[in-house]
């Protein structure tokens, strides 16, 4: 299988597993190694790191069909995915607690393994079928019967034969071992592997001098513990791209008068006249109407009573006291109307899959906002944004959008391309009065330049709901970044800039 469609598929099972909100809302990179047989996890710098191997292919016993490569591949993507989950991201610090106390860290990886696998398959109900690919060997050692437990995922008929393939003068361990891996996938924290694994210890002894023998065998398992120290994993994926990136290394450029934008195989085009960034069927809007409406009667509010207190010498209801103290004639306040000027306002929203858990209060302000146009207070345009299969996609709509339109709004694909979209519609930016971006602030395409748009005159507003460990990012590409914890106070800030 090539590179390419391992790359495909590692985006693909990313973003399903953040549409279904298996994954934290944390960054995360996934590099595919040539000429690599295993997989590796790491939480560095703030985010979730995954090398899969070209050649892990090289350890399956069958001559399999490419679906049973692409399913090979989903469950080395789970147990890594599942690390990065369940795993305490310290991985350091738990390898100086276990010197401390003489046990290596690769046999913490392999119950943490076994622990993983047992939550990852409770939360997709899916098994990681890992002996459908691969061969049961002869358990030499206890280490080697722990490992086939997990292999064997619960299933007892297989665990019951595991004893024909255990070798001479260990199969009395069998039923100790099979209750430590019960014990282990029960562990809720680090802490309790680590006293479990002291019990292990004082029951095998001799468990340094299995590692041994396993590893003059080439017994394979624990990748994790490989690469712990930075240099190796850094040495891992040196010269690899991050594969959620969809290629695209830089967005922009100040000459000329488009942008430059340097692409490895990808397309910059506009999507088709179809539904191409639409969901075939709509899904149920989940903001409450009731949060709705009051949004609706604050931005109305706004609009609807422009009005501003001029001092006046004419008798009104309110005494200007610092006039009167100042012995000013115009001692009294009047209320003025003003002059009702419409606004109008693009909006790119990025659909990349991480903005599933924002879609919802996404669609709550766009459905706010066509209530607007729709009593003629704000002319707004709505640009969709999404990266498919390496193709970079737009496509444009006028609010009010129609009926059905905007349930089937859904982030599912596997990069934003903001670039390409913004740059796609120069005239539109350039004749709006406010540009916003609507993101989730996990930003995986790399930095817009935003001189490129000053030069066109257009300055951008980038919005997003969360933790405001982003901001700095995002300011590099645009020219204000407002985060807020709520959509409440997210809507709040919007009214303030087009009040």
């Amino acid at each position: 299988m090539q590179i390419n469609t391992i790359a495909k598929l590692a985006r693909k099972l990313y973003v399903k597993m953040q549409i279904e909100e298996v994954l934290p809302l944390e960054k995360y990179e996934i590099f595919v190694k040539p000429d690599f047989d295993s997989a590796s996890w790491r939480f560095y710098n703030g985010k979730h790191q995954i090398v899969i191997g070209s050649h892990i292919f090289d350890k399956m016993v069958i001559e399999g069909s490419n679906k049973d490569k692409a399913l090979y591949v989903r469950s080395f993507l789970y147990h890594e995915l599942a690390h990065s989950i369940w795993t305490d991201k310290d991985l350091n610090a738990i390898h100086e607690k276990l010197k401390a106390l003489k046990i290596s860290f690769s046999m913490f990886n392999l119950f943490e393994d076994a622990r993983i696998e047992e939550k990852m398959r409770y939360h997709i109900n899916k098994k990681f079928n890992w002996l459908k690919y691969e061969t049961i060997g002869v358990a030499q050692n206890p280490i080697d019967i722990f490992y086939y437990l997990i292999q064997a995922e619960h299933n007892e008929k297989i665990i019951s034969s595991i004893g024909i393939n255990i070798g001479p003068g260990i199969e009395h361990h069998f039923d100790t071992v099979k209750l430590f891996y019960k014990k282990a996938i029960k562990c809720e924290t680090q802490e309790e592997m680590i006293g479990l694994l002291k019990k292990w210890y004082d029951r095998f002894p001799n468990t340094p001098k299995y590692e041994e023998e396993n590893i003059l065998k080439s017994f394979i398992y624990s990748s994790e513990s490989k690469y712990l120290d930075e240099k190796s994993f850094n040495e891992l994926i040196e010269g690899l791209d991050n594969l959620l990136v969809g290629g695209v290394k830089d967005s922009g450029s100040q000459k000329g008068d488009k942008a430059e934008t340097k692409t490895l195989g990808i397309k910059l085009r506009k999507a088709p006249n179809r539904d191409s960034l639409l969901a075939p069927q709509a899904l149920s809007v989940a903001f409450e109407t009731k949060t709705r409406d009051v949004l609706l009667k604050k931005m109305q509010k706004i609009f609807l009573s422009p009005t501003r207190v001029n001092a006046t010498r004419i008798p009104s209801k309110r005494i200007n006291i610092k006039n009167l103290v100042a012995k000013n004639p115009k001692i009294f306040k009047r209320k003025e109307n003003l002059g009702f000027v419409k606004k109008s306002i693009t909006i790119v929203l990025d659909l990349s899959g991480s903005m599933y858990l924002t879609m919802e209060n996404m669609r709550l302000i766009l459905d706010v906002l066509e209530k607007m146009v729709l009593k003629n207070l704000l002319d707004v345009t709505l640009i969709l944004s999404g990266v498919s299969n390496s193709c970079q996609l737009y496509e444009k709509y006028t609010l009010p959008l129609k009926e059905g339109i905007l349930e089937r709004i859904v982030p599912d694909f596997e990069a934003e391309g903001l670039h390409n979209a913004m740059s796609s519609n120069l005239n539109v930016l350039k004749s709006s009065d406010y540009v916003w971006i609507f993101t989730d602030g996990m930003i995986c395409e790399g930095p817009i330049d935003k001189k490129f748009y000053h030069n066109h005159h257009i300055k951008t507003h980038a919005f997003y709901i969360g933790d405001d460990d982003y901001k700095k990012e995002l300011e590099i590409s645009f020219d204000y970044v407002i985060c807020e914890r709520n959509v409440i106070n997210l809507t709040n800030k919007i009214f303030t800039l087009v009040k």
